[in-house]
């Protein structure tokens, strides 16, 4: 099961004043990690160099002549003029990669069955090189001028930016280091684009291209001129924008996958969790009730919570609690605090009358209010204070109104009597304590 066990609920809700209170501990299993990016529905196209079992190769050679998509099994073929699309094994760390050689200015790219969609999010790991020629190439993109592309512009400034082929580069800009690997997240709708690197917030520009209206076909590696020159490890594509869930755990993948997670924000909920497998740490728990309603959230070392906004007495209150992790809420524990959900009134008028040389009568009154829970107990403490001696703790029945207790110790005493139903103790006060002298 990749989400957590029901938490273990430590203490019965206790209802006091019209304020609710709960306590919990952890559930006893967090979940464990399995992601894969078949987990987003809206994967579309996947490449992955490193998995061999998806390319073609030339006799005798690392010479790239098919490759299959992992998504929908699509059949990818380059366009190669000079055989200048390689597979390069351990390229980036131990994982290979695709090299996209722009060494002679061919047309080296990849294009197959498959459409870009006019709303979409992509996500990237490849090597950025000093370019040859100095030109827009995309990265990937369509295959038509004016048409969506994210581009690897000027060899030397080394930009990338979303941008209408051969004409303008959109907005944002970021500047690239020859030699770097990047992950990187794109996301594109209509007429504005985002970019994100190494798992920050992507940062949301305008399109300047013509506003996306219909689909053309997917190119990797080219433009319409010459080629782009990387090493490409994955590219992963989806028919919508992600949730930042699902583009951080994309990240999350990828990070792991290519050796890349240390460059994550310290504050990247993978940066030290790996998506894809272990033990999936818990990041918090829900309370709801839907009589308020009410629904709140708690980080993972939360085990209180307290409610007092639209309590009322009388009132059935059905909650729930579940905990979370990064894969999603667990099941979901029901407990009911009752109509009867009130903390028992204080016992009255506390009388100690002598029973002899060394034993008393403690006598009290006692009235329910309207809400509370059946009182079920009396507990009486008495404490010797002059000198301080002894401690006696008794519990009666709920229908006793007085009991007899031997003292043998002189000295003075103090006497409380609480009241207990099943929701707990009542409140000590003046009202259910009284002192008295054994002499």
């Amino acid at each position: 099961m990749s989400v957590p066990s029901v938490p273990i609920l430590n203490i019965k809700p206790k209802a006091s004043n019209n304020t609710l209170e709960f306590y919990w501990s952890q559930p006893t299993y967090t979940g464990m990690n399995s992601f894969t990016p078949k987990n987003i529905s809206s994967l579309q196209f996947w490449l992955d160099a490193n998995d061999e079992t998806t390319l073609t190769l030339s006799t005798g050679s690392q010479v790239l002549t098919q490759l299959t998509e992992k998504a929908q099994n699509a059949i990818f073929t380059p366009n190669n003029i000079h055989d200048f699309l390689i597979a390069q094994p351990s390229t980036i760390g131990s994982n290979q990669t695709l090299w996209f050689n722009n060494q002679f200015g061919d047309y080296v790219y990849l294009q197959g069955p498959f459409n870009m969609t006019s709303s979409g999010a992509a996500a990237m790991v490849f090597t950025a090189k000093e370019q040859y020629f100095q030109a827009w190439r995309a990265i990937f993109g369509t295959n038509v001028t004016g048409g969506l592309n994210f581009e690897y512009i000027n060899g030397n400034d080394n930009h990338i930016a979303p941008g209408q082929t051969n004409i303008d580069n959109g907005s944002p800009i970021n500047v690239l280091v020859p030699g770097t690997t990047y992950l990187i997240y794109f996301g594109w709708s209509t007429n504005t684009a985002q970019v994100g690197f190494f798992g920050q917030t992507p940062t949301l520009g305008n399109l300047l291209s013509t506003p996306i209206t219909q689909t053309s076909t997917l190119r990797i590696g080219s433009d319409t001129g010459t080629c782009v020159f990387m090493n490409l490890g994955e590219l992963l594509l989806f028919d919508s924008p992600l949730t930042a869930h699902e583009r951080q755990e994309m990240e999350g993948y990828l990070a792991w996958k290519w050796g890349l997670n240390n460059q994550l924000p310290t504050n990247h909920p993978y940066w030290t969790n790996d998506p894809r497998s272990g033990v999936a740490p818990l990041q918090g728990f829900t309370l709801a009730c839907p009589t308020f309603p009410y629904i709140s959230t708690y980080t993972a070392s939360t085990s209180y919570a307290l409610i007092s906004t639209g309590v009322t007495n009388t009132t059935d209150y059905n909650f729930s609690l579940c905990a979370y992790n990064l894969n999603g809420p667990g099941p979901q524990a029901y407990f009911l605090t009752t109509e009867a959900g009130l903390l028992p009134s204080v016992p009255t008028n506390i009388i100690v009358l002598p029973a002899g040389p060394s034993s008393v009568n403690i006598y009290w009154q006692f009235s329910a209010q309207v809400g509370e829970a059946t009182t079920k107990w009396f507990v009486i403490s008495i404490n010797q204070l002059t000198p301080s001696v002894s401690n006696i703790l008794k519990s009666v029945r709920g229908y006793e109104r007085s009991w007899n207790f031997h003292l043998q110790n002189s000295g003075t005493y103090s006497v409380t009597v609480f009241s207990v139903n099943d929701v707990g103790y009542c409140y000590q006060t003046n009202q259910n304590t009284a002192s008295f002298t054994i002499s």
